[in-house]
């Protein structure tokens, strides 16, 4: 009798460890955002060609744009139960950190005049200088403008608020050279224009 509950006991603690540890298969809806973010959940509302919202494991609700959207797929995760919740949170957190940058990452800077003084008072080629200079540089605290001093301690929070953040400022610098080069070269022909006329 005594080895039947010593087994029973060895069964039992055997079933609920393996439970513990079982990797359970999830079949999530997954937003891949054009940013690099990608959030798993449940698609709760979606309307063609203007926004998505989807609501993570946790019970938080994310609505995007469909153009900043890159794809949507149906993925079967297969993480251990113990896991998920982190998982989750991770993903969330990301994705929180993703729309805080959208939201209150000013892009304020002095770069943007001196890639347009450097552009037309130069060349287009000088004024690649403090284009490359501003979109390798790094952003400090106080540029970044994070709202929540809790938030800035979470690893995968900052982590997608940068990326977000860089991928802002990039594009502003790139537009700026962009449309600069393109005032210096319209110049440029006026001025060539208005010369041979003369």
């Amino acid at each position: 009798m005594k080895k039947l509950i010593k087994f029973l006991l060895v069964v039992a603690v055997v079933a609920m460890s393996s439970s513990l540890f079982a990797q359970t298969n999830t079949m999530l809806d997954v937003v891949y955002c054009k940013n690099g973010s990608v959030i798993k959940g449940v698609i709760i509302e979606q309307i063609p060609n203007q926004s998505i919202k989807i609501q993570t494991s946790d019970g938080n609700i994310f609505v995007y744009s469909m153009e900043d959207v890159e794809k949507i797929t149906k993925e079967q995760v297969a993480v251990k139960s113990n896991e998920n919740t982190s998982i989750q949170n991770e993903d969330a957190s990301c994705f929180k950190g993703s729309q805080d940058a959208e939201m209150f990452y000013q892009n304020k800077g002095a770069y943007r005049g001196g890639i347009w003084a450097c552009t037309l008072l130069g060349s287009p080629l000088i004024g690649l200088i403090p284009t490359i200079a501003a979109v390798t540089s790094d952003l400090s605290l106080t540029q970044l403008n994070v709202q929540d001093e809790r938030l800035a301690n979470s690893p995968e929070y900052m982590q997608c608020y940068k990326e977000t953040a860089r991928s802002k400022r990039n594009k502003a610098s790139w537009t700026a050279w962009g449309i600069s080069t393109g005032v210096s070269v319209v110049g440029i022909l006026l001025l060539n224009a208005i010369a041979a006329g003369l």
